[in-house]
This record gives C-alpha cells, structure tokens and sequence, in this order.
C-alpha cells in the first residue's frame, strides 16, 4: 500500500520527436505527423524518394547509406523515437525464389540496426518488417537477450484502418509493443476509402497480383471488404467478379489502398510510384505506432509524490519537474535506478544501493522501472 499523502500524478506529453530511418516516400512520417509527432530527420538512399518525403514532411533529409560503419549518419538524441522499416524484398515469403545468402544479408541488417538501438540506450524505438519464421525467430532472440529493452508483436494493418491487407512484424520497445496489443480494432472498406478520397469505384471487385503460393488463382475480393495486400512490383487489379481483369490499379488508387491522405504527394511515374507505396508502412499503422509511444512515455511517466521528509529521494520526470519519492515508497512501486552519466545527470538515492548517479534521460522514461 502507498504511503499516506502519495498520489499518482500523471506528466502530459503533448509531443513526441521522431527520426525515421529507411523513410521511402514516407509512410511511417505520414502517420506520425498525423499523430502529432516532429519529424527531426528522414534517411533514405533513394534520393527521388527522399526529395518526395522532403516536400511532405518539409523536414530534413539525409541522403545516406544506412550501416553502422557509416559515420554521416545523424543518429538523434536519445530521447528521440527512432523508426526503421529495413529493406523487406529479400525476406518476403511472396519471393520464395530468393536465395538464402540474400536473406541472411538482409537478417544481418536488422541485426545490425537492433544492437545499435540498444546500445545507444534509446527510450523509444520500432521497427517494421515482413513477418516470417526467419524475421520472428530474430525478434524471438532479441526479446530473450534484451526483455528489458525489446518485445515484438505481429500486426495485420487492415484492424488499424488500412483498407487493405498487410502483415507485418514490429519490434520495439516493450511498452510501445504492450499499447499495440490492446489497440482497438478499425476496419475500413475498399468502398469507403475510395468515398472518403472523392475517387469513383471503378468496379465492385479487386484482385490480387499474381496466384497464390499454393498455385491457386488470384484472391478476388468485394470492395465492400479490405483490399489483397498492396506490393512494389506490381499493381493490384480491378476485375469482374469472376476474376476477369478490366485494369490496373493507378499510383493514386493503391496509396488510398495503404491509407494516404489525398495531399501526400507520390512520386511520378506508374513504375517509381507503385514501388514507393508499395514499400511503405501504410500510415494510420505508424500512427498507432507513434501513439503508442506517446502512451508508453505518459504512462512512465507516472509518478509516486510523496511530502518531503528525511530518507527521501528526487527524481525529474520527462518535463523538468522534480518530484519527491520515500524510499518506502519507492520499494512499493519497485523503483529501478540505473547508472548513467551524460550532461543533465541528477542524483537519486537508491532503495538499496545508496546515492547513485544517473541521467534524466536514462532515469525517464526507461530507467526508472515503476510497477504500474
């Protein structure tokens, strides 16, 4: 039980910093700014798409091959979320063609960019990725190496309001991932997005692009349901309700399809635009992602504030503001301290240990691990 005169005070967080690493065209942008987030960078080394995300977000963009021996690379603060939608083509099961030694290259990236994240000591973080067995098994490590740091969930984007299919892996943060969870379900019809985007529904039917993996003819679905999933190869078809094709879909149908909005500029050309969306993490599932961050931030940032008296500790919050927690209390809550040491460090006495040194980075809102 808490000590008299404690209460739980929440510390509103009104806005969020995120870098957007393997930016494209700019889904997981879209979705942010849409959840209230600034954009302090996008890295991409497609300089086409990357001048489209610039004309978007009117943020900063950073031309640059993503590795870690790359040493342009801007890598923000720590308290910046940082988001990375690695190339996915290699891993996808739509490409079983690929050779193994393609894969591995590809699992060693996210690889790579996961042990950077956790090493620079990020507060947020996620990443967006195909899901298959090789992809879950690498998240599956991460969890069991780092639980403290990494969780990772299987997402399909239609229940977060895409109007088409897409399944997809994100790791993260385990708060971030733990708001994902509980995330409430929306649905939206091919018929409806369309209305909503002022298009006219050039048929009553779409299908896939391709046939099945099984050798089965392509799926065909009713626009009053979500759409197959939406690839950078090819475009997804209007058809009759047998399945015979009237004409593809254009760069403008497919982003409605990956919920862009009608103002997010693509990129010109059928080819070049169809790859640019069809790369993309559609952005109402980056807005649920970001959101998500922002909760996960509020919610560690609740805090225990406790009467000054002798024996207590203080601790900054997110915002600056200094609270006072008794060692009882703190115990109660079961209050981790960590050790750090860069500018901005404050001293809190820890329950166990005595007088330790830290930051307010590390110390909110990951380092100081309240029982919630």
């Amino acid at each position: 039980m808490m000590n008299k005169g404690s209460e739980f005070i929440t510390v509103c967080i009104k806005m969020i910093k995120v870098a957007d690493f393997y930016c494209g065209i700019g889904g997981f942008s879209a979705g942010a700014l849409e959840a209230g987030a600034e954009i302090v960078f996008g890295i991409d080394c497609d300089s086409t798409v990357l001048r489209e995300w610039a004309g978007n977000t009117k943020a900063t963009a950073v031309l640059e091959n993503i590795s870690v021996d790359n040493k342009n690379i801007p890598w923000p603060n720590k308290d910046v979320h940082i988001h990375l939608s690695p190339p996915c083509t290699q891993l996808s099961q739509a490409r079983p063609g690929r050779l193994i030694n393609e894969k591995l290259m590809s699992l060693h990236e996210m690889r790579e960019m996961l042990h950077v994240v956790i090493a620079r000591g990020q507060t947020s973080f996620s990443m967006e990725n195909v899901s298959t067995p090789l992809t879950k098994a690498l998240a599956n490590e991460f969890k069991g190496k780092f639980p403290a740091y990494v969780d990772f969930i299987v997402l399909d984007a239609a229940t977060f309001g895409v109007p088409s299919d897409r399944v997809r892996l994100i790791i993260g943060s385990p708060a971030i991932i733990a708001a994902l969870s509980i995330a409430p379900v929306c649905r939206v019809s091919v018929r409806n997005a369309f209305e909503k985007a002022g298009l006219p529904l050039p048929s009553e039917y779409i299908k896939s692009c391709g046939r099945q993996r099984n050798g089965g003819p392509p799926y065909v679905r009713s626009v009053d349901w979500s759409s197959p999933t939406v690839v950078s190869s090819h475009p997804l078809t209007w058809c009759s309700r047998d399945g015979t094709t009237l004409r593809c879909l254009t760069v403008k149908e497919s982003s409605v399809l990956m919920g862009f909005t009608a103002d997010w500029t693509l990129p010109s050309g059928q080819r070049k635009g169809i790859q640019g969306v069809g790369n993309a993490i559609p952005p109402p599932l980056a807005k649920a992602i970001v959101e998500a961050a922002i909760q996960a931030a509020k919610m560690q940032c609740i805090v225990c504030n406790e009467d000054k008296r002798a024996g207590s500790l203080q601790i900054t919050d997110c915002c600056g503001k200094a609270f006072h927690w008794s060692k009882e209390c703190a115990e109660t809550i079961g209050i981790r301290v960590r050790t750090g040491g860069p500018r901005g460090d404050i001293f809190c006495e820890d329950c166990t240990k005595g007088t330790s040194h830290f930051s307010r980075v590390h110390a909110m809102p990951r380092g100081t691990n309240a029982i919630l």
